[in-house]
């Protein structure tokens, strides 16, 4: 069901109804109390803005080209909303969270079963449209292994963090840095950080598998989509034994714990931002020109972002400040770190690019 068929099918019908029957009057004017009931529609139609005239007729326009069986179903559904606010309320509440949905949901919607189409409705329908405390993690397309895509808090995702790493040795320079910090969501951000360094330079093969297996069961022991958890280990049952799995399940990990990273380090970088004076500054203060130049060529979004860079390191240093920074690196490289945990490139430098040079840093140096 289409944003426009659910307006004319449920926030509209009664607005075309009575459209309808002051069309009728024109027509017909049958008894003395039909009459006076639709001059009533008629007076009430004429208070309404122009805009919301324009609503009025598109509507019934709308109506008027659906079958006789639609137009019942939506006039028995005008009457019984009008004679239950309780129902009322929840077609409502349906519609904003229907409004609410990605057009990949909306796409894939249809194409559910009738079981998941319920599951995915109840564990979304309650919960608060989405703002920057709610996150949807989206997923590759894997054919009969594709996920649906994971509604989580921001509470969840430090929580799946903290918990994968729960039982994981912790290096005293970075426990240190941790116990400075005051929030808890800047102490799982900078978990996460150090976990996707550990994964990329350290862990052997049965070590990945050990923090693989971990981050499993935080993820299974704190989200709440009860429609994607259903998915997720049905998925996981039917095909455990598969040569692919180990591939599946550590990518769709490590997007998860990725999501939940630059979820926890967005919502830090907005207690800092940076003004464009400190971003204009950062540039022209760098000394070497030829660096001055590759910021000038790169696309806009980039040359910001190393900019935005530069701007937070030469601030003064407070523990979250030294996070940020920390983070926008992380932003910054973030795809070919991931590749290279999943492809298992482990601590190989960087490929070359196409005239042999190496890639920038974030600060513009080779």
């Amino acid at each position: 069901m289409k944003i426009s068929e659910f307006m004319s099918g449920v926030m509209m019908p009664m607005v075309c109804i009575a459209l309808g029957s002051v069309a009728a009057v024109a027509v017909v004017g049958r008894s003395s109390a039909e009459h006076a009931l639709l001059s009533s529609h008629l007076l009430e139609y004429r208070e309404l803005s122009e805009d919301q005239r324009k609503m009025v007729k598109a509507s019934f326009a709308e109506f008027s080209i659906q079958t006789d069986d639609r137009q019942r179903d939506i006039s028995a559904l005008h009457e019984a909303v009008q004679n239950d606010l309780e129902l009322q309320d929840g077609l409502e509440r349906y519609f904003a969270w229907w409004s609410s949905l990605s057009q990949s949901e909306w796409d894939s919607f249809p194409e559910m079963t009738r079981e998941h189409q319920i599951g995915f409705a109840k564990a979304r329908i309650n919960k608060q449209t989405e703002t920057e405390e709610t996150i949807v993690v989206d997923f590759a397309d894997w054919g009969q292994t594709s996920l649906q895509p994971l509604h989580l808090t921001i509470d969840e995702c430090g929580q799946i963090i903290m918990d994968s790493l729960k039982d994981t040795e912790i290096p005293p320079e970075i426990a240190r840095e941790v116990h400075l910090l005051k929030s808890p969501e800047h102490r799982s951000l900078a978990l996460s950080l150090w976990l996707f360094e550990r994964f990329r330079v350290d862990l052997d093969r049965e070590a990945r598998a050990v923090q693989s297996k971990e981050i499993l069961q935080a993820v299974l022991a704190n989200v709440s989509d009860a429609a994607w958890e259903a998915e997720f280990e049905q998925i996981i049952a039917e095909n455990s034994e598969k040569s692919f799995f180990r591939f599946w399940l550590l990518r769709n990990l490590l997007v998860i714990i990725d999501e939940s990273t630059m979820a926890l380090g967005n919502k830090l970088m907005k207690k800092f931002p940076v003004s464009e004076d400190e971003i204009v500054g950062a540039f022209v203060n760098l000394e070497d020109k030829s660096r001055q130049y590759a910021l000038m060529v790169m696309p806009a979004d980039e040359a910001s972002t190393r900019l935005e860079f530069l701007a937070q390191s030469s601030r003064a240093q407070t523990p979250e400040q030294k996070l940020l920074v920390k983070f926008i690196a992380f932003a910054r490289d973030r795809h070919r770190i991931i590749g290279a945990i999943i492809f298992g490139q482990g601590n190989r430098p960087p490929a070359n690019d196409s005239r042999g040079q190496a890639p920038l840093g974030l600060d513009g140096k080779k």
